[in-house]
């Protein structure tokens, strides 16, 4: 690290944690923003489902849609304020509600099967979740840094954590480009398929070009995910540093400051965008785990090495993290295998019962084409 990196770095003030009613706070916050952000995402399903079955494809004019938008808006809100009121070793952990009360929340209002192996799945990648976010949390102990835009600033300069943004944004980068390059597959097939053949869009891939899309999606936006969070988290301080500097607001008028926040206004409407298209095509049992872990095991890491939580990892803190990233891969191939089954009459009872919004959807787009062709 620079010299200047290390006197900026050093010009950081420790405190003690929030007091206790505003960590406590912090932490409720978060927990009511994990239970309804999965809330927020299956009504986004089920809107488009409806509007499939009308042969529509405008997700605004879908009232079920957009309340699902504003409960997912307002799970990630909250969690954004929880950042601002704890530590986010602290917040991250607390994610894992989300994973639990989905299960319930899928089956409720999307009325997606819930099979044993779905549920066994889910609750490994739970486990494995905890076990990668546990070590951080206990690595800070009882200090929080209170950073201000020169050590932020002295943060992103670091080389360790450019070397590790460089790979992580050119990951970024190539999963993007693999699931651009499927999504236009099925788009330029199905504008050859006749309306006769009804389906998911889907059909159009090979069995491996579809594993990929499947794949591809919660990578994608566990990736963004990530940014977005870091970008949520610098800005919080930003404002913490401010409202207890006695008012001082000079280094929100620094143009660094406004391009963490351009960061953030362009990483959640991406986020949110290939949320939805995973959504359709994918059913939310899936989505939902594979997201929160990928998520985390790219956040954790991030916010590991941004903030240097790794330098206080212990040998079995650093045995609990890649313990969790096996049992969550681990967790996450159960439920692909649980729903590969599922999609196959021949090979499961429930048949493709669990993709019924993406046949809808593959048949409104069918028609759509049948009716402009002349």
């Amino acid at each position: 690290m620079s010299t200047a990196c290390n006197i900026s770095l050093e010009a950081s003030t420790y405190e003690e944690q929030p007091t206790p009613p505003l960590f406590w706070l912090g932490v409720i916050i978060t927990l009511v923003g994990s239970t309804i952000t999965p809330l927020g995402m299956n009504l986004q399903r089920l809107g488009q489902l409806q509007l499939a079955k009308r042969g529509k494809s405008n997700l605004c004019t879908s009232p079920i849609w957009m309340i699902g938008l504003l409960v997912f808006v307002c799970g990630n809100t909250c969690d954004a304020i929880a950042l601002a009121m704890a530590p986010q070793s602290v917040i991250t952990p607390l994610g894992c509600v989300s994973l639990v009360s989905n299960l319930f929340i899928a089956r409720l209002v999307l009325k997606e099967v819930l099979t044993s192996r779905v549920v066994v799945g889910s609750l490994v990648v739970m486990l494995g979740v905890v076990g990668i976010v546990f070590p951080a949390s206990q690595a800070e102990e009882c200090i929080e840094l209170r950073e201000s835009l020169d050590t932020l600033l002295a943060r992103w300069r670091k080389p360790a954590f450019v070397i590790f943004a460089a790979l992580q944004f050119t990951l970024l980068v190539c999963v993007t480009v693999v699931v651009t390059l499927l999504e236009r597959k099925m788009q330029r097939e199905a504008a050859t398929t006749s309306s006769a053949a009804v389906g998911p869009l889907t059909r159009h891939l090979s069995t491996r070009e579809k594993s990929r899309l499947k794949l591809g999606y919660p990578v994608l936006i566990g990736l963004i995910a990530t940014w977005t969070v870091l970008f949520v988290k610098c800005a919080g301080e930003l404002i913490t540093a401010a409202v207890g500097a006695d008012g001082e607001l000079s280094h929100l008028r620094d143009p660094a400051a406004y391009a963490l926040i351009a960061g953030l206004l362009v990483s959640v409407p991406c986020q949110l965008t290939y949320l939805n298209r995973a959504l359709c095509h994918f059913e939310a049992l899936w989505v939902i785990p594979s997201l929160q872990c990928f998520w985390s095991l790219s956040s954790i890491t991030m916010g590991a090495v941004f903030f240097d939580e790794f330098a206080a990892f212990a040998p079995w803190m650093y045995a609990s993290f890649l313990g969790g990233v096996t049992l969550s891969l681990s967790g996450i191939a159960i439920v692909a295998t649980s729903e590969i089954a599922s999609e196959h009459p021949d090979s499961s009872p429930h048949g493709a019962a669990l993709l019924p919004q993406d046949e809808l959807l593959g048949a409104a787009v069918d028609d759509e084409q049948a009716a402009a062709v002349p």
